[in-house]
């Protein structure tokens, strides 16, 4: 996998209200997260009740052949007294031993094995019950496999360990049989396991097993066909038991199976600090996780993988969540593969080291009391408040004075569910092209409190937004000025509510600007708010407009509303609408 990226202390130890109420709930195609939380302590603390379950189901000595129910009704999960035939009738065409299903493993480097996708019969008869007891245990059939090149191996209760073993008498060929068990126990050095098939002849199950053969002999026999004719078939025999050790394990290992871990993202078995990175980077910027295609490829990270409270959403709670379950051992983790997987995964940005997360909000400091707000953090709500006082990690305040970052931030493609955002009263400016580009569902805005102290409306702010069809000022009576092409690209436009202030408001500012674009499609009414009723001259609420505005203004793609207002082309008085509430037309 990829380096993960470093960052700062700040993000690792955000301060988090876990269940925030603008934490969104995931938008799913076809299917629902089930809700059910599988930790490897609570399976470990019912272990030998799980086992003897398992015994019951299974019997010691009885033969796994999917015989139970009926004679044309098998099932993995039933057994019989009676053997199947094995080797080597099965290789006669006669065999009507079991099957099953394994669903494919994924490999350390987040590869598929795409060979565990087939059915596992005859020699991989041991494997499909190891799996079915590791699936049955833990409750999920999402496992990662771990190669033997990848390290020594620490045996754990509950893996699935794959084995290998030279046979000898095979003139001089380079030949090796495999056996899979299913560890139930460990003490000191002394392993137990489960095992089906272990003789290579039948499918006969053990349990409490702690021997096992360190060689493998083939020779040859004859066996009569379907039609009576000889065949010469070979046949495996185990040589010499030994006890099965951590040692021995790793002498003839080939792989060992777990269960996924939910948030070990790296694949090494546990919720680490590198987890915990690889969320606050990868999950946010698309680019660091795999998609599956055809064939032996990549795996696709679904997004249920990073809702580590398993709320049915993805929030800054499951950072806090991540984070603790980081300082455990490997046996705490939650288990992945419980639920449906959510299906939906295009809406992803990257948070840079000096960003942190507060309230569903990704912010960023401007100095060391004040912050701006960057864009909603993952969230598919319909409605958006900006907080107007956060928190980063280490718990220093800012108040939240900004809208928007650099020049594309927060751009509306990373905000694709929300169609209104409320704006805290503590802003004074919304940043150039803070809301660029969008193609969301961004609709209006609005502002929260007595007296937003907005003073300047910046360059592009709100370009090309199209879906935009409200934007409302009427309470901020600091506003000054909005800047050239604010609203270009707006082509729902259709009300702006202006506030009242004493002073004079600026539309636009270069002499030819305009906070629309020239070609403007639609007609957009500005909207003069002035409570004043009597006609002194200090009533009166002055806007001073660009010539590009002035044009469309005289075109009708601008219309003005309200009372007591003059207005002004960069300084030079055109017209005036006086005490009785109306539109005011350009001369």
């Amino acid at each position: 996998m990829k380096h993960f990226k470093r960052f700062t202390s700040a993000v690792l130890t955000i301060a988090v209200i876990a269940g925030a109420g603008h934490a969104a709930n995931f938008r799913q195609s076809s299917a629902q997260v089930s809700g059910e939380t599988v930790m490897y302590s609570s399976v470990i603390d019912n272990w030998e009740q799980l086992i003897a379950e398992e015994k019951q189901k299974f019997p010691d000595r009885s033969y796994w052949n999917h015989k139970g129910i009926s004679s044309d009704q098998w099932s993995d999960d039933c057994c019989s007294s009676t053997p199947c035939r094995h080797t080597p009738e099965k290789a006669l065409g006669v065999s009507d031993d079991s099957e099953t299903y394994i669903k494919a493993s994924i490999r350390s480097t987040w590869e598929e094995d795409y060979s565990q996708t087939i059915k596992e019969a005859y020699d991989g008869q041991c494997n499909g019950f190891a799996r079915k007891l590791a699936t049955d245990i833990w409750k999920t059939d999402d496992f990662v496999r771990y190669y033997s090149t990848e390290g020594e191996y620490e045996p754990q209760i509950g893996d699935v360990v794959r084995l290998s073993f030279p046979v000898l008498n095979m003139m001089n060929e380079n030949k090796y049989v495999g056996h899979s068990i299913f560890i139930t126990g460990i003490s000191d050095d002394h392993i137990t396991y489960a095992e089906c098939n272990g003789d290579m002849e039948h499918c006969q199950i053990f349990w409490d097993c702690f021997y096992y053969y360190s060689e493998f002999y083939r020779h040859f026999e004859q066996w009569p066909d379907a039609q009576g004719n000889n065949v010469e078939l070979s046949v495996y025999e185990g040589e010499h038991k030994v006890k099965v050790t951590k040692e021995y394990i790793n002498e003839h290992l080939s792989y060992y199976e777990r269960p996924h871990v939910k948030g070990d993202f790296d694949l090494n078995g546990k919720i680490d600090s590198g987890d915990v990175e690889h969320f606050k980077n990868s999950y946010l910027d698309r680019g660091e996780i795999y998609y599956r295609t055809e064939g032996n490829a990549k795996r696709y990270i679904e997004d249920e993988a990073y809702d580590i409270n398993n709320d049915g959403r993805v929030s800054e709670a499951d950072y806090s969540y991540i984070q603790s379950y980081a300082s455990l051992p490997y046996t705490q983790g939650c288990l992945y593969g419980t639920g449906n997987n959510v299906y939906e995964h295009d809406r992803f940005r990257l948070i840079g080291d000096d960003y942190f997360v507060y309230n569903s909000g990704i912010y960023r400091p401007l100095d060391n009391y004040s912050a701006t707000f960057v864009g909603p953090f993952y969230t598919y709500e319909d409605c958006f408040t900006v907080a107007s006082e956060v928190y980063d990690g280490s718990r220093k305040k800012y108040t939240v004075t900004a809208i928007g970052d650099i020049t594309d931030r927060p751009s509306g493609k990373y905000i694709p569910y929300i169609q209104s955002i409320t704006i805290p009263e503590t802003v004074t400016t919304i940043k150039q092209y803070a809301f660029s580009n969008s193609d969301s569902d961004l609709r209006s805005i609005s502002f929260s409190g007595n007296d937003p102290q907005l003073t300047t409306i910046e360059k592009g702010a709100f370009y090309n937004c199209p879906k935009i069809y409200w934007i409302d000022l009427r309470k901020c009576r600091n506003l000054r000025s909005i800047e050239d092409d604010a609203f270009y690209g707006c082509d729902s436009l259709i009300y702006v509510d202006l506030p009242y202030t004493t002073h004079t408001l600026t539309l636009g500012s270069s002499a030819n600007g305009s906070i629309f674009k020239y070609n403007k499609s639609n007609t957009t009414t500005l909207y003069i708010n002035n409570p004043n009723t009597s006609s002194y001259s200090y009533n009166y609420q002055i806007l001073n407009i660009a010539g590009g505005d002035h044009t469309l203004w005289k075109n009708g793609m601008i219309r003005m509303h309200g009372r007591l207002f003059k207005v002004y082309d960069q300084g030079n008085y055109v017209c005036q609408k006086d005490s009785s509430i109306g539109y005011l037309y350009c001369p």
